[in-house]
């Protein structure tokens, strides 16, 4: 019995042992985890995150310090669950901010010095990288006919019919209208140029209640003003229903299209081959030259949890170099003010940024809806308007 009980003394030592050490790598684990910054991004393009976290590597090497990335799944809503496990969240402007900064980090004033006025009015949100919904003109047709790039939207409309009555062309215009990023920034654009930035707002907040499935009387007016033009034949009709593939592979190439309304980053996938004689240019405002927002994508960082590591680290991601690698790596337009940016097309959009008083606002999917599926039932309802005699 003596001899049973030294043994169960012994196992029982051995055990609280066992547990100690248990213990201890739980809490060195627990402790790494909480120390370590995790970057999480949500509706970013892939090649923009991955170089968005090189540059987060690069940065977390520099002064020591761990960290890792979380790619969500855009195709669902994001949880509370997604956001308590990043201590930092990119994603692009829009409704779904709303819900993201309830528990933000409001961030120091001077990581926004080095970017303009006008992307820096919200200190829970940092501005890292610009998308832009402009268009892009064949420059040998307007040449031809000695056209002027319009400045206004009636000068677009003069523009285009000038180029439908050459006979120069297939279309004078279209857009990739069946991706609904490139479809709503284009809507958005005309919603922009007709009537201005705040009953533009006033829409989107209009739209955010009908769920996606009713079209407001205000965006009606908009539709028949492009029903109008696809009648008149100055948009290519089934602009609403070209891909990605129709518009890469062959209206580029075919070199039979005026103009493209279309995004930068989309841009980017054109061949220079045929992007090259195409000079970008913003949307027009409706009423006079000058503008007061243009629609964009900002890529924002919202800081969820007050980490010295992670706030040292969002704050270079701002910096000369940081930004210059990533207009190199991605082509968009850099934030930061006095940094060199990839071309001239990345150069006017940051400038068009900083010189509109209220910026860069969201296409009408991004500001109305933060849930995917309602962007979809939307735009999808918008297409059958426009399908419509």
């Amino acid at each position: 019995m003596k001899l049973l009980n030294k043994k169960n003394k012994f196992l029982s030592v051995i055990i609280l042992i066992c547990a100690a050490v248990a213990v201890t790598f739980v809490s060195v684990s627990c402790s790494k985890k909480k120390t370590n910054p995790s970057f999480a991004f949500y509706n970013v393009d892939e090649q923009v995150s991955s170089a968005i976290m090189q540059e987060v590597y690069n940065l977390s090497a520099e002064n020591n310090s761990g960290c890792e990335s979380i790619i969500l799944d855009n195709t669902k809503p994001l949880s509370e669950s997604d956001l308590s496990d990043a201590d930092i969240i990119f994603l692009p402007g829009g409704k779904l901010l709303d819900k993201v900064l309830e528990n933000a980090v409001e961030l120091p004033a001077g990581y926004f010095t080095r970017l303009p006025v006008s992307l820096s009015k919200n200190k829970k949100l940092l501005p890292v990288l610009v998308d832009h919904y402009g268009f892009a003109v064949y420059s040998t047709p307007r040449k031809a006919l000695s056209l002027n790039a319009p400045e206004t939207y009636s000068e677009l409309k003069d523009f285009l019919k000038k180029e439908k009555q050459s006979g120069l062309l297939s279309a004078p215009s279209m857009c990739t209208g069946k991706n609904d990023d490139e479809f709503f920034g284009f809507i958005s654009n005309e919603v922009l140029s007709l009537y201005g930035t705040e009953k533009y707002l006033q829409l989107c907040e209009e739209v955010s209640k009908t769920d996606g499935k009713e079209i407001p009387e205000t965006l009606n007016a908009v539709l028949d003003e492009l029903k109008d033009l696809q009648k008149k034949g100055l948009i290519l009709q089934s602009w609403y229903d070209a891909s990605d593939k129709d518009v890469l592979k062959y209206y580029f190439p075919e070199r039979n299209i005026g103009s493209f309304f279309l995004s930068l980053s989309f841009q980017r996938k054109v061949e220079n081959l045929y992007i090259q004689y195409y000079d970008r240019v913003d949307f027009p405002a409706g009423i006079s030259t000058e503008k007061n927002a243009i629609i964009g994508s900002v890529i924002y960082a919202v800081c969820l949890k007050d980490n010295p590591k992670t706030l040292e680290l969002l704050s270079e991601l701002v910096s000369d170099v940081a930004q210059r690698n990533l207009t190199d790596n991605v082509k968009l337009a850099p934030v930061n003010k006095n940094c060199y940016a990839y071309d001239k097309e990345a150069d006017d959009v940051r400038f068009w940024a900083a010189s509109s008083k209220n910026g860069v606002l969201p296409h009408l999917g991004y500001a109305a809806f933060a849930e995917p599926e309602k962007q979809k039932i939307f735009a999808d309802m918008l297409r059958n308007y426009l399908r419509k005699n």
